[in-house]
């Protein structure tokens, strides 16, 4: 690790050992406070062009770019308690514009207030909705536990629906929880905090 990398994660540490932990407050407290800017991260930036979709009964935050070539189901990531749709407009912007996808990120019901499987069941049908609403190269993916639904979402297309895998072109799985048992490296990650720790994840 370098010396500059050395440098930000301690003072990433410094910033996070004066905010409350993640993991011993009610979620819509660090909703909240991720929605007023109150945090590590910059307050949130909200796009005009975006517009809401309804995905059999799942809103969907949508950008589409000038002449799309296909579509790409994103899937927000945050534990499955936090995060939403319309946190990342900026990120999901370039994206479409970059891939020329329409992009379509979806509002799934969060934990605790919805147990599971309310977060799976959305991505589910937000998924069907998507396969029916979209045509060019289909991708799908997401962020962390973004990427874990994502992954669920196949399966269950799959396995209930009789639809391949290969309906999508491709999977954006980007640092994706598929163990939920823990791999040896997160169970060896221990109480360090930087962004996340072994007790935030649990």
């Amino acid at each position: 690790m370098t010396a500059e990398a050395r440098a930000f994660n301690a003072e990433l540490e410094r910033l996070l050992a004066a905010m409350p932990k993640v993991h011993e407050v009610p979620p819509e407290v660090t909703r909240r406070a991720r929605r007023e800017g109150r945090g590590i991260l910059p307050p949130p930036v909200y796009l005009d062009n975006a517009r809401t979709a309804d995905a059999a009964g799942v809103p969907v935050r949508i950008f589409e770019p000038p002449e799309p070539q296909g579509a790409y189901l994103h899937i927000h990531g945050g534990g499955w308690t936090i995060g939403a749709a319309d946190l990342q407009d900026p990120y999901l912007w370039e994206l479409a514009q970059q891939t020329r996808l329409t992009v379509a990120s979806v509002e799934y019901r969060l934990a605790p207030e919805h147990p599971y499987p309310a977060g799976p069941d959305d991505c589910e049908r937000a998924a069907l909705w998507f396969l029916d609403s979209f045509g060019g190269r289909l991708t799908i993916g997401g962020e962390s536990a973004g990427a874990h639904l994502a992954v669920v979402s196949l399966l269950r297309l799959r396995d209930r629906h009789g639809i391949s895998p290969r309906a999508f072109a491709a999977a954006n799985l980007v640092f994706g929880a598929y163990d939920l048992t823990g791999t040896p490296s997160r169970r060896l990650w221990g109480d360090r905090e930087l962004i996340l720790s072994g007790p935030l994840m649990d």
